[in-house]
């Protein structure tokens, strides 16, 4: 569907290639919206994570995973956001509040024979909590002095489920009005998702 690469720099005239350093899940359920699946059909959305740099391990900036299950509903914010593609489109993502229960996995110094594979959407999960894995990236006490830029690349992969269900039109209007139009300050948000023009729809 998509990849991005990361190193710490911007690269673009969207601003892409900086690391995301914010707990954050990649999509919102408006993104049910845009993507091309058969309209009785289940599917997910999942990461596939890893390093490109073939002389060494990750150390700066590793990401770290939420274990949904320590996840609470009203943990989840959702957000008026730019992707840093060019054009720049308009989003609505989801971000995470820090909660005490939430309970945070890394992998340290990850090498690029090793990589994460972890969801970002799931239409078979009715609760929110559970349909993606919120992930950031963040600083490491542990990294040593000097070490190298972390260079990473993400592929977004959609997987389309054998089960078909007669309620799916339903479930997509249940999970997207959980999606606020009035922002915590009061004011009215007018955004939603435009295409993301870099996503195969094919």
């Amino acid at each position: 569907m998509q990849h991005e690469v990361r190193t710490g720099e911007a690269t673009g005239p969207g601003g892409a290639g900086v690391y995301a350093e914010m707990a954050h899940a990649d999509v919102s359920p408006l993104i049910e919206n845009h993507l091309h699946v058969p309209p009785r059909r289940h599917f997910g959305l999942y990461n596939v994570w890893r390093s490109i740099d073939p002389e060494g391990k990750i150390e700066v900036m590793p990401l770290a995973l939420c274990d949904r299950a320590t996840v609470a509903v009203t943990d989840i914010v959702y957000a008026d956001a730019w992707r840093l593609t060019w054009p720049k489109t308009r989003v609505v993502d989801c971000r995470l509040i820090h909660s005490n229960r939430q309970c945070w996995f890394y992998y340290p110094r990850m090498t690029p024979e090793e990589v994460l594979i972890f969801k970002q959407y799931d239409t078979r999960q009715a609760a929110a909590n559970l349909r993606s894995t919120f992930h950031t990236a963040f600083e490491d006490r542990a990294t040593r002095e000097n070490a190298p830029s972390r260079r990473t690349i993400e592929a977004r992969v959609l997987a389309v489920f054998h089960e078909e269900d007669g309620e799916r039109a339903v479930r997509r209007a249940r999970f997207q009005a959980e999606v606020p139009k009035t922002r915590h300050d009061g004011t009215t948000s007018s955004w939603r998702h435009e295409d993301m023009i870099d996503w195969d729809r094919g």
